[in-house]
C-alpha cells in the first residue's frame, strides 16, 4: 500500500508491505516531518525504514546555498537525525521491533553520526542495556561530522565497547594518529570513563604514504601516550 509522504516533488509516497507470513514493513523517505497519516503507516510494523538524511549543524555549515539548506530543511524537504531518531523512539514504544536508516546525505551527513544521534536518543528511554545497544565509534567520522569523538563517547558512555581510532588532517583527510587534530588526550580520558574496552588503529586512506609507516608512527604516538 501506498502513502504520500512531504515533499517538493510530485508523486512521492512510501509503502506499507505487508506479507503472507505476517510479516510487515514499512519505508518512508523523502519527507520533511512525519505527519500522522504516515506515523499511522509505521507503527507496529516489524521493520520501519525511515529517513534519516542530515545532520543539522553539517547542513548548516555545509557548501550548499541558501535556498537549498532552507527546502531541505522546510516540512517539505527532508528529514534530520534528530527528528529520525525521535520518531523511532516513538515507534520502538507502539511496537516496531527494527528498523533502518535510509536516504543518508553523502554532503550532509555520515552513518556514523546518524547511529549516534539514534542511539544517544533511545538511551535515554533506558529501553535498552549496553549489551542491547551499542555502537563502535569512529573518531575520524564524527569529527568530519562536525562533532566533538569525545564528548559523543561521554555522551554514550557504557555503550562504546570498541573504538576506531584515525586523526582528521585539514582538508578532510585521514591522518596518522597524532598527526591530525583530534584531542585524544581527552577521547583517552573519555573512553576510559566510558569503559571502551577496545581501541583499534584504522587508517582507510593514508594519501599515498606507506600503510606500515603510517601504522608504525601511530603505534608510537600510541605507546608515548602510555598504551603497550
Amino acid at each position: 500500500q501506498a502513502f504520500s509522504t512531504s515533499h517538493d516533488s510530485a508523486g512521492c509516497c512510501g509503502f506499507h508491505i505487508e506479507c503472507a507470513d505476517g510479516h510487515t514493513m514499512s519505508i518512508a523517505t523523502d519527507l520533511g516531518y512525519v505527519s500522522r497519516p504516515v506515523y499511522d503507516q509505521l507503527r507496529g510494523c516489524g521493520l520501519v525504514a525511515l529517513e534519516c538524511n542530515y545532520d543539522k549543524t553539517m547542513l548548516q555549515m555545509g557548501p550548499y546555498p541558501y535556498y537549498l539548506k532552507s527546502r531541505i530543511l522546510s516540512t517539505r524537504g527532508h528529514l534530520s537525525n534528530d527528528d529520525c531518531a525521535e520518531t523511532l523512539a516513538q515507534l520502538l514504544a507502539d511496537g516496531c521491533t527494527r528498523f533502518a536508516l535510509c536516504h543518508l546525505s553523502q554532503e550532509n551527513n555520515i552513518p556514523d553520526l546518524a547511529r549516534a544521534t539514534v542511539m544517544s536518543r533511545l538511551q535515554q528511554d533506558g529501553r535498552f542495556t549496553p549489551e542491547q545497544l551499542g555502537v563502535t565509534m569512529d573518531t575520524f567520522w564524527v569529527q568530519a561530522g562536525g562533532g566533538d569523538p569525545a564528548q559523543w563517547i561521554g555522551k554514550l558512555a557504557g555503550r562504546v565497547p570498541v573504538i576506531h581510532l584515525k586523526d582528521y588532517a585539514y582538508g578532510r583527510k585521514m591522518a596518522v594518529v597524532g598527526e591530525g587534530n583530534i584531542n585524544f588526550d581527552r577521547v583517552f580520558t573519555e573512553a576510559e570513563k566510558a569503559g571502551t574496552k577496545f581501541m583499534l588503529v584504522e587508517q582507510d586512506d593514508c594519501n599515498g604514504e606507506d600503510p606500515i609507516e603510517c601504522l608504525r608512527r601511530s603505534y608510537e604516538y600510541l605507546k608515548a601516550c602510555g598504551f603497550n
